[in-house]
């Protein structure tokens, strides 16, 4: 891809200025241990400043259609899994739902203590029943007090690729919250390439699909 001068100098000014507010936000790091800010607060206030950059610098614009296909009360919101975009814009945007995160992030520094403070949940990948099942429990509390839950149904990022398999884990957690399952389909792949530095200029497209009723079948839940 025959890149030009234009975004090479846009995405070192957005890196550079990206770090500058990191550390800018230092101090304001220190505000939820002296009670004076949420955690969630402050992450979603920085979370917004990534957002405003990626459009004033790199000039990646969102457009948002279908919200008004999310069924009041909890839900279970299953988007596509291109970038790290998803996981910076979908909290706001969704009202912060409860995100199944992999194991690994338990050992990030800052990320695992914003994601406990969120009540995010570690979703264990592996074979074990107990560890499986451990998970399905916290997320089944999560909603009964009334909070959706975000899961991403291919598992793994997938680029801008169309019809990348879906794990049948879904269905099965589907099944057991019992609540609507809303998909949410994008394309931030493209502005975001997945294992890429660049942030090319573009337009992300989030469409928010009908809602699928809960007690379906797996098959005809997962077709």
């Amino acid at each position: 891809m025959a890149l030009s001068v234009s975004v090479i100098f846009r995405n070192a000014a957005f890196y550079a200025a990206a770090a500058v507010m990191s550390v800018a936000f230092v101090p304001i790091g220190s505000l939820p241990y002296l009670g004076l800010m949420s955690w969630n607060r402050m992450s979603t206030l920085y979370l917004r400043m990534i957002a405003w950059l990626l459009k004033r610098i790199c000039r990646i614009e969102v457009q948002v259609a279908g919200m008004d296909n999310i069924p009041a009360g909890p839900v279970l919101f299953a988007p596509a899994q291109q970038c790290t975009w998803e996981n910076l814009y979908f909290p706001s945007l969704f009202g912060n739902p409860v995100m199944l995160i992999k194991n690994e992030i338990r050992t990030y520094p800052i990320v695992s203590r914003l994601a406990r403070e969120r009540g995010y949940i570690y979703a264990n990948r592996g074979k074990s029943a107990d560890a499986i099942r451990e998970t399905f429990v916290a997320t089944k509390a999560a909603v009964e007090t009334g909070r959706s839950v975000m899961i991403f149904p291919t598992g793994w990022r997938t680029g801008s690729d169309l019809g990348p398999p879906i794990h049948s884990g879904i269905a099965a957690m589907h099944r057991m919250l019992d609540v609507p399952c809303v998909p949410v389909a994008h394309n931030a792949g493209l502005c975001w390439p997945h294992k890429s530095w660049l942030r090319l200029p573009g337009t992300i497209t989030v469409q928010v699909l009908p809602a699928i009723p809960p007690g379906l079948e797996k098959q005809v839940f997962l077709d």
